[in-house]
């Protein structure tokens, strides 16, 4: 099933404001004074504080002395909060590579939960990949990333993938010629050598020997 998107930015925000704000009745009053012959002059894009002017073209009503404009903040969608739950559709996965790793999370993957209600997916200036003090992201296994909200979004959220185990007969996997032994009467234990890539593996955490 095909995921939903937000179209623009603009929307994410709108969302977002809506839960911050209760932005519902914001929408209602473009549509209310529509109506009955307003317009109203302005544009909501990103966080922060604008100010929305009100034209009125009938006779019916007269707006009140100072009553043609208002402001209306936008807050940043705050990624830490209990109510906010991040998600990617199917497996979060990457394969071992040795070093810190992490799975690529675009604009179009990263979805958004608000109050229980699914708001689209973040867009993707609106956040950074960054490790979780303490936790696994390089060996194989559970790991674990932080999603790091910047411009319109603030705040952290962990969230869970896996670190799939690099298969050893895998290509750019080699073992080393090990050369020849001299007899010495006890157990010859000859070292061996394998590198992934140009990277020399260590025995015992990456690989062993019987």
């Amino acid at each position: 099933m095909k995921r939903e998107n937000f179209k623009s930015r603009l929307g994410f925000i709108l969302v977002s404001a809506g839960c911050a704000i209760g932005i519902g009745n914001v929408w209602r009053f473009p549509t209310i004074t529509g109506e009955n012959g307003a317009a109203v002059e302005g544009s909501i894009t990103n966080a922060g504080t604008y100010t929305v002017n009100v034209a009125l073209d009938c006779d019916n009503y007269v707006l009140a002395a100072g009553g043609d404009s208002f402001k209306i903040t936008v807050r940043p969608l705050d990624l830490s909060g209990e109510d906010v739950v991040l998600r990617v559709e199917g497996p979060l996965t990457v394969g071992y590579t040795g070093a810190s790793v992490y799975p690529q999370i675009g604009g179009d993957v990263l979805e958004v939960e608000l109050n229980g209600k699914y708001c689209g997916t973040l867009p993707a200036d609106c956040f950074t990949i960054g490790a979780v003090e303490g936790r696994n992201n390089v060996n194989a296994g559970e790991a674990y990333l932080t999603i790091a909200g910047q411009g319109n979004a603030t705040g952290k959220k962990e969230l869970a993938y896996t670190i799939t185990a690099r298969n050893i007969a895998g290509a750019g996997v080699a073992v080393e010629p090990i050369p020849g032994q001299t007899y010495t009467g006890s157990a010859i234990e000859p070292k061996v050598t394998v590198t992934d890539g140009g990277r020399a593996l260590a025995e015992g955490t990456d690989y062993t020997v019987a």
